[in-house]
């Protein structure tokens, strides 16, 4: 599996080398509270000569540093060059976490992007909508508990249901 995976990051290196177009990259960084270990995933976003979407997955990284500013934008500098796409990437995706729009300054300054940045910095649709919902139910809480816990009784307790 590793050779597969050598081969193909080589391939994809080589044709972003050469690719003229521009491409869009999400990123995402995550803590897995199970192990204590965070994570760094970039995707990228482009079309390809048949102008056919493509997406591929630059890095999957430990990334066990501080969650600041400046550790994000070294990492996803790193990536970038790694790829040769730091002066070919339209827009960035992230979620809303403030850190992450902190090294959008960086990033704009490394990448240079069309349209003096206006659409460089995209944030995550399903994550704001995701923080809404997470405010509403944490407002909803007192009215949820309840109804949980009494259905957590009647599943564990089959015998009141047949009553």
């Amino acid at each position: 599996m590793y050779d597969i995976y050598k081969k193909e990051k080589r391939i994809l290196k080589k044709y972003f080398a050469n690719y003229i177009g521009r491409v869009s990259v999400c990123a995402d960084i995550w803590t897995d509270h199970w192990r204590m270990h965070s994570y760094l995933g970039v995707t990228c976003h482009y079309m390809d000569k048949a102008w056919t979407i493509q997406k591929r997955i630059l890095a999957f990284r430990v990334f066990d540093d501080a969650h600041t500013a400046d550790n994000i934008y070294k990492n996803m500098k790193i990536i970038f060059e790694e790829y040769k796409i730091e002066s070919k990437i339209f827009s960035i995706g992230f979620d809303n976490a403030s850190n992450n729009t902190a090294a959008i300054p960086a990033l704009i300054e490394l990448c240079k992007p069309y349209f003096n940045s206006k659409f460089f910095h995209q944030r995550c649709a399903c994550h704001v909508l995701n923080l809404c919902d997470q405010k509403g139910l944490e407002i909803l809480q007192a009215f949820i508990k309840p109804i949980k816990e009494t259905l957590s009784y009647l599943w564990k307790h089959p015998n009141v249901m047949k009553a």
